[in-house]
């Protein structure tokens, strides 16, 4: 059903505009519910430089690969970076809670999966997660020594200042109809870009330059933009997300629970990888022992050597289950096209600098 509403989002055409047309007065309402929001809200800044990655449109568009990225970058520059996450789908939501290097490992349940998952891919960066990031930064510099702030998916959380706001834009999936939701996939009308300082487009391909992108989009010329591709590396195996180099497995089922599995697919087959089947859960859907064992039948029934999954799923599955069946994830990196690396340099030296 998702997968269906979302195409209609992307299409221009007279049939998507008519199917769409009845859920216009609900978006109506959105636009002016977010008007009043903002008059209404007061601003904050905290005393350390605050770095944001989000988006405009609903579903999967590379955020977190990006918040990595940067907190890689920013410690390669000798800075003490602290990603801040709301912890999306976690127990005890109104909970503030901290992850330090050497801590036990992140429970995805008490953390969410997003900020367990940075910590498992880079375990020397600490994360607070709480849904008032304004506390949440604070923590960060009071109790962790936060140099700089790391904000994930934070673009519409207008009560925090930022020093840097990023916009991940999925480089084929734009904007979509450019309709505020439940008409179309934004989650702010596009006049919100004026609040940002670069876009990102992300999952570009190898031909594609970042102008171009904005230009196929129309999206404001002013704003700096970069694109990047994410391409897989390898696998991950276990909750600690071991690295190992690809190996030819011929018999694979696919298992994943993200907002956009037909690119988990096109990375799959992209990486010289068939699937067998296919099964999808739920973006951030918890792990369900009954779900899992109904994907196993299915996978061992056509013959499966390994399921293949995503990163964020195979650290919320108990280690048991993984030695039932051989479980890789694809490791997936991120590196930008043309100069995109040295208009990140540019725009990160700025924000530090305020």
């Amino acid at each position: 059903m998702a997968s269906k509403i979302e195409r209609l989002w992307q299409g221009h055409g007279l049939g998507s505009r008519l199917l769409l047309k009845p859920l216009a007065p609900l978006a109506w309402g959105m636009r002016g519910a977010l008007a009043i929001r903002h008059r209404l809200t007061a601003v904050r800044r905290v005393e350390r430089p605050v770095i944001s990655v989000g988006n405009l449109t609903v579903g999967g568009n590379g955020k977190t690969p990006l918040v990595l990225y940067l907190c890689h970058r920013l410690s390669a520059m000798g800075l003490r970076p602290v990603v801040v996450s709301r912890g999306y789908g976690r127990r005890q939501a109104g909970n503030m809670l901290a992850w330090s290097p050497g801590d036990p490992p992140a429970d995805p349940s008490i953390f969410g999966d997003e900020p367990t998952w940075f910590t498992r891919r880079n375990p020397k960066v600490p994360v607070v997660v709480g849904a008032d990031r304004v506390a949440a930064c604070r923590w960060a510099i009071d109790e962790l020594k936060a140099e700089v702030l790391v904000l994930d998916d934070a673009f519409q959380h207008i009560r925090l200042a930022r020093d840097l706001d990023l916009v991940a834009v999925h480089a084929k999936a734009g904007l979509g109809n450019k309709q505020l939701l439940p008409a179309g996939p934004l989650r702010e009308p596009p006049s919100a870009l004026g609040r940002a300082h670069g876009l990102i487009f992300t999952y570009a391909e190898p031909d594609q330059q970042a102008g171009d992108l904005r230009r196929q989009h129309a999206l404001p010329e002013q704003l700096p933009a970069a694109a990047c591709k994410l391409q897989p590396v390898g696998f991950s195996t276990g909750l600690a997300l071991k690295p190992r180099e690809f190996s030819h497995i011929d018999r694979l089922w696919g298992l994943c629970g993200i907002a956009r599995p037909d690119g988990f697919v096109d990375t799959t087959l992209n990486a010289g990888f068939k699937l067998l089947g296919m099964d999808t859960w739920p973006d951030h859907a918890p792990f369900s022992m009954r779900r899992f064992e109904k994907v196993l039948q299915r996978a061992r029934r056509a013959g499966a050597e390994a399921i293949l999954t995503t990163e964020k799923d195979l650290i919320k599955w108990p280690e048991a289950v993984q030695e039932s069946i051989s479980v890789l994830a694809l490791r997936m990196e991120l590196s930008w096209l043309g100069d995109g690396d040295r208009i990140m340099d540019d725009l990160l030296a700025r924000a530090i600098a305020r």
